[in-house]
């Protein structure tokens, strides 16, 4: 086997690559160390993620797999096309590392592999190599995030048919939105619960298993179409479990290890199936594919290639990626401070003075704010609007004005525009956050270096553009929220809380850089 290996070396590469393919490696290390050291922290605290750590050996294994078609593709460095992706994917590294986008980094590592592929070796290399570098994808959580818009549905879905099973179970159940409603118990499928995380898991194991089992295209869309399935379903099953254990078991916790226990349990009843349908369908033995490509010796008469234009790709190559971690290495960007202190915002915005009500905190999760400041303000009428301001002088990983905590307001979520007198039309979220405890409508938007923002996403670039321009990242979250008592005092509510965000608009830039 290791003269196998060794002649496909020999044969892809001219003699004497190896020191160029170790700096190689130490250049990539150099620059991605950070971004790397992030998704494998992901990997670890992310059940979710965990299969991330299977994804780059699954991933060699597809190339190995090629190994006898790779040995016939002649070498031909695309410099201007590697070139070209690799500095993208440098952008994209840059501007996730000075912001603390996690998945600005995510993308440039799925980015510059393809890049350096393209740079030393050809487009016909990145064809041959097409399923092995797309499935790295499945190493990032980004996947999730292009995802996030069927998470309701799939949250609606889940607790709907749970809803449907429980009764058929004889057990009383009332089903509203994202809530089953039970005796003693109301349980909430919550975006977590949605069964996307699960889904991601099981199609990235589905993949190789498909590509490994079958021959045919349309078997092995039927194995990862099957993945779907049982990954949807299996998440449905885990809630009718959770819903049955917690009515038999009254008092219990339903969170928690007996949670978490419940989940795996399903995820891997899930597994089950899905290897029960590559077996009914297979039409190869994954172990005899194994064998056959382990003990498999490639002939071949040498590769084609131009040695001044591929050792020049090295050297290309080598010097980006040192670029980029240097200057990463070398990156120092400032922290803002506030101009005036939040808490000296006046007692009188408009119509609306600063109410005697103590309210001890936000109800909404923002971590690591540098500045914070709650205050609650009435009108004539009577009429209470809660307002929260954080500010972060400079942002990094894990201290970020946009972060997963705030996933459930996020997914509420519409823009709305509001007019502001010299500001004109400004744009801002609108949010009606219903559940158990609460009934609240909410508006809030970012205040980046003076600019009103809404789209989470606009802000982030804007932040990560800032932090590779300027050399810094700060940023505020402004949120005005009110009790909704019910339907018909929505629209008055709505009313209220333009008019103060009308009002409050000029008052907030006085105190933001």
């Amino acid at each position: 086997m290791h003269d196998t290996i060794a002649s496909m070396y020999i044969d892809i590469f001219p003699k004497k690559s190896w020191i160029k393919i170790g700096l190689l490696a130490g250049a990539f290390i150099f620059a991605y160390i950070p971004a790397l050291s992030l998704l494998a922290g992901t990997w670890l605290s992310r059940d979710d993620s965990s299969h991330g750590f299977l994804v780059p050996f699954i991933s060699l294994y597809f190339v190995w797999t090629k190994r006898e078609r790779l040995s016939q593709i002649p070498i031909i460095p695309n410099i201007s096309g590697g070139i070209t992706i690799i500095v993208i994917a440098s952008i994209l590294l840059i501007m996730g590392s000075v912001s603390g986008v996690a998945i600005a980094q995510e993308m440039s590592i799925l980015l510059v592999i393809p890049g350096i592929v393209l740079l030393l070796l050809g487009m016909p290399y990145i064809i041959a190599l097409a399923l092995p570098l797309t499935y790295l994808i499945f190493m990032s959580p980004i996947l999730n995030v292009f995802l996030d818009k069927i998470r309701w549905p799939l949250q609606l879905f889940s607790a709907k048919f749970a809803g449907v099973i429980l009764k058929y179970a004889g057990i009383p159940a009332y089903q509203y939105k994202n809530y089953i409603e039970l005796p003693n118990i109301t349980l909430e499928v919550a975006d977590v619960c949605s069964g996307v995380n699960y889904l991601i898991s099981i199609i990235a194991i589905a993949i190789p298993i498909a590509f490994l089992t079958q021959k045919a295209w349309q078997r092995k869309i039927v194995i990862i179409a099957s993945a779907v399935s049982i990954g949807i379903l299996a998440n449905v099953a885990r809630i009718i479990l959770i819903g049955i254990w917690t009515t038999y078991n009254i008092g219990e916790n339903s969170h928690g290890p007996n949670h978490i226990f419940r989940g795996l349990f399903v995820s891997v009843i899930g597994f089950v199936f899905l290897f029960i349908a590559a077996w009914v369908f297979a039409e190869t033995s994954p172990l005899s594919v194994i064998k056959s490509n382990t003990g498999k010796r490639i002939a071949t008469s040498g590769i084609t290639i131009n040695t001044q234009q591929f050792n020049k790709a090295w050297l290309i190559a080598i010097a980006l990626l040192l670029s980029i971690g240097s200057y990463l290495f070398l990156y120092n960007p400032q922290p803002i401070p506030l101009k005036r202190n939040l808490k000296e915002l006046p007692i009188a915005i408009g119509d609306w003075r600063l109410a005697n009500t103590e309210y001890q905190k936000n109800l909404f999760e923002v971590q690591g704010a540098d500045a914070e400041v709650i205050k609650v303000y009435k009108n004539a009428s009577g009429r209470e609007i809660k307002l929260y301001i954080g500010y972060f002088e400079l942002q990094k990983q894990d201290k970020e004005l946009i972060n997963y905590r705030l996933q459930g307001l996020y997914n509420n979520a519409k823009e709305i525009e509001i007019p502001a007198d010299s500001y004109g039309q400004i744009k801002v979220n609108e949010a009606i956050i219903q559940n158990a405890s609460q009934n609240l409508m909410v508006l809030y938007w970012y205040n980046i270096n003076g600019r009103i923002i809404a789209n989470n996403y606009r802000a982030k670039f804007i932040t990560a553009l800032d932090g590779l321009i300027h050399r810094q990242t700060n940023g505020a979250i402004i949120m005005v929220y009110a009790n909704l008592k019910d339907s018909d005092d929505q629209n008055k509510v709505s009313i209220d809380m333009k008019e103060f965000v009308k009002e409050i608009i000029p008052v907030i830039h006085k105190y933001l850089p």
